[in-house]
Protein backbone atom coordinates (compact mmCIF):
# COMPACT_ATOMS: atom_id res chain seq x y z
CA UNK A 1 0.00 0.00 0.00
CA UNK A 2 1.13 3.19 -1.16
CA UNK A 3 1.72 5.57 2.08
CA UNK A 4 1.56 9.40 2.23
CA UNK A 5 4.88 11.77 3.49
CA UNK A 6 4.37 13.62 6.12
CA UNK A 7 5.54 17.63 6.18
CA UNK A 8 7.22 18.35 9.72
CA UNK A 9 8.27 22.02 8.50
CA UNK A 10 7.94 24.34 5.38
CA UNK A 11 9.36 28.01 4.65
CA UNK A 12 8.90 30.28 1.92
CA UNK A 13 12.36 30.38 0.37
CA UNK A 14 11.43 32.80 -2.04
CA UNK A 15 7.70 34.59 -3.05
CA UNK A 16 6.35 36.09 -5.78
CA UNK A 17 2.80 35.05 -6.11
CA UNK A 18 0.86 35.49 -7.62
CA UNK A 19 4.14 34.45 -10.21
CA UNK A 20 6.01 31.78 -8.24
CA UNK A 21 6.63 30.57 -4.67
CA UNK A 22 9.30 28.03 -3.73
CA UNK A 23 9.36 26.10 -0.22
CA UNK A 24 11.66 24.34 1.37
CA UNK A 25 9.99 21.16 3.62
CA UNK A 26 11.19 18.97 5.33
CA UNK A 27 9.25 15.75 5.60
CA UNK A 28 9.30 12.39 7.15
CA UNK A 29 8.89 9.06 4.83
CA UNK A 30 6.59 6.44 5.98
CA UNK A 31 10.19 4.37 6.84
CA UNK A 32 10.90 6.78 8.98
CA UNK A 33 13.80 8.39 7.07
CA UNK A 34 13.62 12.45 6.95
CA UNK A 35 14.57 14.60 3.71
CA UNK A 36 15.35 18.41 5.30
CA UNK A 37 15.63 19.53 1.73
CA UNK A 38 12.09 18.63 -0.18
CA UNK A 39 11.49 21.61 -2.48
CA UNK A 40 7.77 22.31 -3.73
CA UNK A 41 6.82 25.05 -6.28
CA UNK A 42 3.59 27.04 -6.28
CA UNK A 43 2.19 28.61 -9.71
CA UNK A 44 -1.31 29.73 -10.65
CA UNK A 45 -3.46 27.26 -11.62
CA UNK A 46 -4.13 27.84 -15.70
CA UNK A 47 -6.56 26.88 -18.29
CA UNK A 48 -5.31 26.38 -21.92
CA UNK A 49 -8.06 25.72 -24.50
CA UNK A 50 -8.54 24.00 -27.75
CA UNK A 51 -10.85 26.62 -29.48
CA UNK A 52 -12.57 25.35 -32.90
CA UNK A 53 -14.25 26.70 -35.50
CA UNK A 54 -17.46 24.99 -36.76
CA UNK A 55 -15.87 23.34 -39.97
CA UNK A 56 -13.14 21.84 -37.79
CA UNK A 57 -10.55 24.86 -38.24
CA UNK A 58 -7.90 24.65 -34.90
CA UNK A 59 -6.88 28.02 -33.26
CA UNK A 60 -3.44 28.54 -32.12
CA UNK A 61 -1.33 30.93 -31.39
CA UNK A 62 2.62 31.39 -32.77
CA UNK A 63 4.17 33.77 -29.96
CA UNK A 64 7.81 33.98 -28.45
CA UNK A 65 8.34 31.93 -25.07
CA UNK A 66 11.01 33.03 -23.30
CA UNK A 67 11.27 29.78 -20.87
CA UNK A 68 11.99 27.55 -24.16
CA UNK A 69 13.79 30.70 -25.88
CA UNK A 70 11.71 30.05 -28.97
CA UNK A 71 9.02 30.96 -30.67
CA UNK A 72 6.27 28.05 -31.03
CA UNK A 73 2.56 27.56 -31.75
CA UNK A 74 0.45 26.84 -28.53
CA UNK A 75 -3.33 26.78 -27.40
CA UNK A 76 -4.55 29.82 -26.36
CA UNK A 77 -4.74 30.19 -22.34
CA UNK A 78 -3.37 31.81 -18.76
CA UNK A 79 -4.02 32.08 -15.26
CA UNK A 80 -6.56 31.68 -13.33
CA UNK A 81 -7.42 34.23 -10.63
CA UNK A 82 -7.93 33.17 -7.09
CA UNK A 83 -11.43 31.91 -6.39
CA UNK A 84 -12.30 31.79 -10.43
CA UNK A 85 -14.13 29.95 -12.52
CA UNK A 86 -11.67 27.49 -15.09
CA UNK A 87 -14.28 27.59 -17.54
CA UNK A 88 -14.77 31.56 -16.95
CA UNK A 89 -11.16 31.95 -16.78
CA UNK A 90 -10.70 30.16 -20.23
CA UNK A 91 -13.56 32.44 -22.03
CA UNK A 92 -11.69 35.81 -20.59
CA UNK A 93 -8.28 34.44 -21.84
CA UNK A 94 -9.16 33.36 -25.35
CA UNK A 95 -11.34 36.77 -25.86
CA UNK A 96 -8.34 38.72 -24.48
CA UNK A 97 -5.18 36.99 -26.73
CA UNK A 98 -7.44 36.07 -29.44
CA UNK A 99 -10.64 38.53 -29.76
CA UNK A 100 -12.01 34.87 -30.50
CA UNK A 101 -15.21 34.03 -28.15
CA UNK A 102 -17.03 30.68 -28.84
CA UNK A 103 -20.50 29.41 -28.56
CA UNK A 104 -19.76 25.95 -26.73
CA UNK A 105 -17.89 25.51 -23.84
CA UNK A 106 -16.70 22.33 -21.43
CA UNK A 107 -14.31 20.91 -19.62
CA UNK A 108 -12.18 18.09 -20.47
CA UNK A 109 -9.44 17.19 -17.92
CA UNK A 110 -7.32 19.18 -15.46
CA UNK A 111 -3.87 18.04 -14.81
CA UNK A 112 -0.97 17.92 -12.14
CA UNK A 113 1.83 20.43 -14.10
CA UNK A 114 4.90 18.53 -12.19
CA UNK A 115 3.88 15.18 -9.63
CA UNK A 116 7.04 16.09 -7.36
CA UNK A 117 7.14 19.42 -7.04
CA UNK A 118 3.20 20.64 -7.92
CA UNK A 119 3.57 23.80 -9.66
CA UNK A 120 -0.41 23.86 -10.17
CA UNK A 121 -3.02 22.49 -12.11
CA UNK A 122 -3.68 22.37 -15.79
CA UNK A 123 -7.12 22.51 -16.87
CA UNK A 124 -7.84 21.74 -20.06
CA UNK A 125 -11.01 23.35 -22.50
CA UNK A 126 -12.91 23.04 -24.98
CA UNK A 127 -14.53 25.57 -27.16
CA UNK A 128 -16.41 25.29 -30.03
CA UNK A 129 -18.23 27.88 -32.82
CA UNK A 130 -15.71 30.53 -32.73
CA UNK A 131 -16.77 33.91 -34.06
CA UNK A 132 -14.36 36.93 -34.06
CA UNK A 133 -15.61 39.64 -31.29
CA UNK A 134 -12.61 42.26 -31.30
CA UNK A 135 -9.39 42.61 -31.66
CA UNK A 136 -6.85 41.07 -29.06
CA UNK A 137 -5.63 43.17 -25.93
CA UNK A 138 -2.36 41.47 -25.56
CA UNK A 139 0.32 43.18 -23.74
CA UNK A 140 4.01 43.45 -24.40
CA UNK A 141 4.53 40.26 -22.96
CA UNK A 142 2.60 38.36 -25.44
CA UNK A 143 2.68 39.44 -29.19
CA UNK A 144 0.47 36.40 -30.79
CA UNK A 145 -0.28 35.68 -34.01
CA UNK A 146 -3.58 33.48 -34.48
CA UNK A 147 -3.36 30.85 -36.63
CA UNK A 148 -6.03 28.19 -37.81
CA UNK A 149 -4.80 24.68 -38.83
CA UNK A 150 -6.77 21.66 -40.01
CA UNK A 151 -7.54 19.23 -37.20
CA UNK A 152 -6.09 16.09 -38.91
CA UNK A 153 -2.37 18.60 -39.19
CA UNK A 154 -2.18 19.28 -35.62
CA UNK A 155 0.44 15.90 -34.62
CA UNK A 156 2.31 17.42 -37.66
CA UNK A 157 3.16 20.24 -36.15
CA UNK A 158 4.52 18.54 -32.58
CA UNK A 159 6.27 16.27 -35.22
CA UNK A 160 7.90 19.24 -37.07
CA UNK A 161 8.96 21.02 -33.63
CA UNK A 162 6.66 24.22 -33.73
CA UNK A 163 4.95 22.70 -30.73
CA UNK A 164 7.26 21.75 -28.49
CA UNK A 165 4.78 22.90 -24.70
CA UNK A 166 4.19 19.48 -22.60
CA UNK A 167 0.65 20.70 -21.79
CA UNK A 168 0.05 21.63 -26.11
CA UNK A 169 0.80 17.73 -26.66
CA UNK A 170 -1.55 16.44 -23.57
CA UNK A 171 -4.22 18.61 -25.12
CA UNK A 172 -3.90 16.96 -28.51
CA UNK A 173 -4.04 13.43 -26.78
CA UNK A 174 -6.90 15.17 -25.14
CA UNK A 175 -8.68 15.68 -28.05
CA UNK A 176 -7.60 13.08 -30.50
CA UNK A 177 -5.70 15.67 -32.81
Amino acid sequence: MNRPWTTQRSEVVYGARPWLELTREEVKLPSGRVLRDFHQVWLSDYAIICAETDDGQVLLGRLYKHGVRDTTLIFPGGAIADGEDPLEAAKRELLEETGYEAREWRMIGKLVVHANYGAGHACFVHARGLTKAREPVQDDTEEITVEFHQRDQIRGLVERGEIVLLDCVAMIGMMRL
